[in-house]
């Protein structure tokens, strides 16, 4: 089970990172690199404003 909370508009991170998942984050910016693992998207969190990468594998 998941132990990270949760930020939501009511509870938004404080910031902490690997303690909270941001599940309305919207996609700001696709990268597609030629080499395996430096292809990523970009998010940012409209709750607390992190922003974050999530790197794709192929």
């Amino acid at each position: 089970m998941d132990k990270r909370k949760r930020c939501t508009k009511k509870n938004p991170s404080d910031g902490k990172p690997y303690q909270w998942y941001h599940p309305d984050a919207k996609c700001i910016y696709s990268y597609d690199g030629w080499e395996e693992g430096t292809s990523y998207d970009e998010f940012k969190c409209p709750h607390c404003g992190i922003i974050f990468k999530e790197y794709l594998t192929k």
